[in-house]
């Protein structure tokens, strides 16, 4: 056999081919995985739970049992009060809850981002002796204006620690129609001053009665609705009759989502462990036989008929405890936690 024999300066051009071309795989190989990891991402559901905030400092294990339904976002609300016939809003104050107050709520961030999960601040509201918060109104422009002066700093302040700790969304307010349809250009001053505060994407949660009415909805990133929506008064609907029953409201929140070119986010959703919990699923106080398998009918319902939708961000599963082990099978409020329904969040949550 003949032996070639190669100058040094071939050589070298030769390897430099080759380092090069080495080189390009190398990058287009790490190209594609960024633009799959990417595409992957914007694609991802939301896949959230509201965690109730804790009474006492809890650590990553209580945290962490929300791993059980496979949830890769924390939704976390500060709680504030507004006492009744009273224009003011109370928050951080030693009363409240660990959780709901600013030490807590911080530490409960910084908590679910240790187990790498993102996170949505939503500030909630709570009316004196448990009243509606969409029917908060006040009778003066003087008592309006120290309300909304109150409301203002509390939910700055929630926007500034939230995106001081890099959270990705934050919802601003939770059901309050009244107050956004009669005192309007309050609510679109806030939303710019939450702009200078808060670098992450922004949201509303409209109730499920008037989501459409929002005035608002094209300066948000996404349309938030606290999906409660009415579907039927059967005791054990077909499949098919829960089909028909999700049509409409589908079709509305569809037509929504196109209008103003933002994806869906449902900021709640959830039903009681509790038979014919699909007629009015906003009634918390609602008197009804105990029923495991109807909470995981209807939430398999709701799964079936929006989560693959395009017009779907995803959603936030109303509620979870810190307590996970407390939670238990004669509990028949909206937790699904150590129910049947737990596995049917954890089914959807896990493939999409």
């Amino acid at each position: 056999m003949n032996r070639i024999i190669i100058s040094p300066v071939i050589w070298s051009l030769l390897l430099q081919a080759t380092l090069s071309g080495c080189q390009e795989k190398v990058q287009a190989s790490q190209n594609l995985v960024e633009t799959q990891t990417t595409e992957k991402e914007h694609l991802a559901k939301i896949n959230g739970v509201c965690f109730v905030a804790p009474a006492k400092a809890i650590t990553t294990t209580e945290m962490g049992c929300v791993d059980s339904v496979s949830a890769n976002w924390v939704c976390l609300m500060p709680y504030a009060f507004t006492p009744k016939n009273e224009a003011k809003v109370l928050w951080n104050h030693k009363w409240q809850w660990w959780g709901e107050k600013r030490e807590g709520f911080i530490e409960t961030i910084k908590l679910a981002q240790q187990l790498n999960k993102k996170i949505m601040v939503k500030p909630h509201l709570w009316i004196g002796h448990g009243e509606f918060t969409g029917n908060l109104k006040f009778d003066t422009e003087q008592k309006w204006s120290s309300w909304e002066r109150d409301y203002a700093k509390y939910v700055l302040d929630c926007a500034h620690i939230a995106d001081s700790l890099k959270a990705e969304i934050f919802c601003f307010g939770t059901e309050l129609k009244t107050p956004i349809n009669e005192r309007t250009a309050f609510w679109l001053e806030l939303i710019d001053s939450i702009r200078v505060r808060f670098s992450g994407k922004i949201t509303y949660a409209a109730n499920w009665d008037n989501f459409e009415q929002i005035p608002f909805w094209n300066k948000l990133d996404f349309i938030g609705v606290d999906a409660y929506f009415p579907l039927t008064s059967k005791i054990n609907p077909s499949k098919e009759e829960l089909a028909e029953s999700w049509k409409p409201w589908s079709q509305k929140l569809q037509n929504l989502s196109k209008k103003h070119d933002r994806k869906i986010l449902f900021t709640e959703f959830g039903y009681r462990s509790i038979q014919n919990n699909l007629e009015a699923p906003y009634e918390y106080a609602k008197s009804a036989e105990y029923h495991l398998e109807a909470q995981s009918v209807a939430l398999n319902a709701l799964f079936t008929h929006t989560w693959n939708q395009d017009w779907m961000a995803g959603g936030f599963l109303w509620k979870w405890y810190a307590n996970h082990q407390k939670q238990h099978f004669a509990n028949n409020d909206y937790s699904p936690q150590n129910k049947p329904a737990q596995q049917i969040i954890r089914q959807y949550y896990s493939t999409h």
